[in-house]
């Protein structure tokens, strides 16, 4: 698939070392780019619609962080309306922006009219390949998955396709699985593996991972060489982190037991980052996803914030 020669290629780029390195990760690469025909189409695709590049951020300025909106577009509002209120013009967005909710062009929308930086979610990825790829999914994230993809056109989808597996600036990671998944995509950072992804951390140098697809908002870190359980305080300075995973929260379906939306604003020159929670009313999204008849079990994740 396109996706696994992505994979291919980034890692090639991670292999190769010395004076022949460049012209020997770019014959490489082109040799699976051009293997079959789709594949170079995919690729000018990708090039052509993708969502955003380091440099489309200003590394001087805060920025908002965001991950999972998930269609849910009166907590993506209310988000937008703490921002606005904050001064923070910029949104570097870690994925599945579409996928369990019923908004997912009005959201798709709001991130394009506000230049948002995009990577591409799992959902993402499975609903711009029309379902046609393996993505562990449960049967309710499936049925809306498959309900979303009949809202959006072929256009929509070729820019969800298109959308990168991750962003790198100085020091800075940011995708929507965990660092140490080849896919980028399907990974979790969490009590059982963010040991393993800050150690990957620590192997490449990296000193921060923004990442999401967890819907649990909090900092993994390592201090003074000891890696440090999740950290939820509201206010913290990466700085004072050899390495860290940093998850902002899901801003559509929270899993940490208070509905609502997460999100975070980060600093890049205090290198501060402030997790944030805000309250919305869920009723008309509710009743409108009960139209669209979807499973009680994304309703019921809405309103108990699991």
């Amino acid at each position: 698939t396109s996706l696994d020669v992505e994979i291919i290629c980034m890692g090639i780029n991670d292999q190769f070392v010395g004076s022949l390195a460049s012209a020997a990760q770019q014959a490489l690469i082109q040799g699976l780019r051009c293997a079959s025909e789709q594949q170079q189409c995919e690729q000018q695709q990708c090039e052509q619609q993708k969502g955003g590049e380091p440099s489309q951020l200003d590394w001087q300025r805060p920025m908002a962080i965001l991950a999972d909106v998930h269609g849910n577009l009166p907590a993506l509002e209310r988000v937008l309306a703490v921002l606005d209120a904050r001064g923070v013009d910029q949104i570097l967005l870690l994925g599945d922006l579409v996928g369990y909710g019923v908004d997912a062009m009005p959201c798709i929308r709001l991130m394009h009219e506000r230049n948002a930086v995009c990577i591409r979610g799992n959902h993402d990825h499975y609903i711009a390949n029309h379902g046609a790829v393996k993505i562990p999914m449960s049967q309710s994230a499936k049925q809306a998955a498959d309900w979303t993809l009949t809202q959006l056109s072929d256009d929509i989808l070729a820019w969800l396709g298109g959308l990168p597996l991750k962003l790198e600036h100085e020091g800075v990671l940011a995708l929507h699985g965990s660092p140490c998944d080849r896919t980028f995509i399907n990974g979790y950072v969490y009590e059982m593996t963010y040991e393993k992804n800050l150690s990957w951390l620590k192997e490449h140098d990296m000193h921060i991972c923004f990442h999401g697809h967890s819907h649990l908002q909090g900092i993994y870190s390592i201090v003074s060489g000891d890696e440090r359980p999740i950290c939820r305080e509201t206010v913290q300075d990466l700085s004072k982190y050899e390495h860290c995973l940093v998850n902002p929260g899901s801003v559509g379906q929270p899993r940490t037991g208070e509905p609502g939306a997460d999100f975070a604003i980060y600093d890049p020159i205090s290198q501060k980052i402030e997790l944030l929670h805000e309250s919305y009313d869920v009723t008309p999204l509710l009743r409108r996803m009960r139209q669209a008849d979807m499973p009680e079990q994304l309703l019921k994740r809405l309103v108990e914030g699991f």
